[in-house]
């Protein structure tokens, strides 16, 4: 059986430390927890990379950063990115999609 494998970004990782009163961001937290569920239950396999490294490593709340960080460990597949994602970046910043420094 292959598994589904789900990317989450940042934001997806940020969320159930966000205010849980709007609906909306509590249905995506709950969500999120339910991937969650199954990536520790070995149904879905997760993906981590280095963007999530990166932004992470922005967040200036320490506790939040580590419980996130946790989830690298569950992580079956690592996305270290190419020469490729390199070059489609760099279409992006022409483009004028803002440049965050990172390279």
């Amino acid at each position: 059986m292959n598994k589904i494998c789900v990317y989450l970004d940042n934001c997806c990782y940020n969320r159930p430390f966000d205010d849980q009163e709007q609906v909306i961001i509590r249905l995506e937290s709950e969500a999120k927890i339910e991937i969650q569920t199954k990536v520790k239950n070995g149904e879905i396999a997760l993906v981590w990379s280095f963007m999530l490294d990166y932004e992470n490593n922005q967040n200036v709340d320490s506790e939040k950063k580590s419980k996130i960080f946790e989830w690298e460990k569950y992580a079956e597949i690592y996305f270290i990115g190419t020469e490729k994602t390199a070059e489609i970046a760099n279409i992006f910043v022409q483009k004028g999609i803002k440049n965050t420094g990172f390279n």
